[in-house]
């Protein structure tokens, strides 16, 4: 299940949130665009005011392709993130989803092994 917060306050709120989960490391999800912005340091910054040691992950692209997703994976599992965290519109959404998916199977999976319902976990 993946929880989606949105609206003015949303930003300010992930810190809790994340807390909530038992949460220790973050692996934030964004893209240059986005990065660009500065919403993903302002969600670091309350990840990090609630003890949590954050990753930030700008390399996602559109309709994210399976070499992003896996070096995503690779950064979370590496980072040992124990939360993924995506701040940005729908690629950033589904990239950090296949992320999550990936990096709970490393360190012998890539997402292609999801592909036709080879394997399911």
């Amino acid at each position: 299940m993946c929880d989606v917060y949105y609206g003015p306050s949303a930003i300010s709120k992930a810190g809790e949130l994340a807390k909530a989960t038992g949460a220790k490391k973050a692996l934030v999800v964004t893209d240059s665009a986005v990065d660009s912005t500065g919403h993903p340091d302002r969600v670091i910054k309350y990840l990090e005011d609630a003890g949590i040691s954050c990753k930030k992950f700008a390399d996602i692209e559109m309709d994210a392709p399976d070499y992003v997703v896996n070096k995503g994976a690779k950064n979370a599992y590496d980072f040992a993130a124990d939360i993924v965290v995506a701040v940005g519109g729908g690629s950033c959404l589904d990239a950090a989803k296949a992320i999550t998916l990936v990096a709970a199977n490393l360190p012998d999976c890539r997402i292609q092994d999801f592909f036709d319902n080879v394997r399911v976990s």
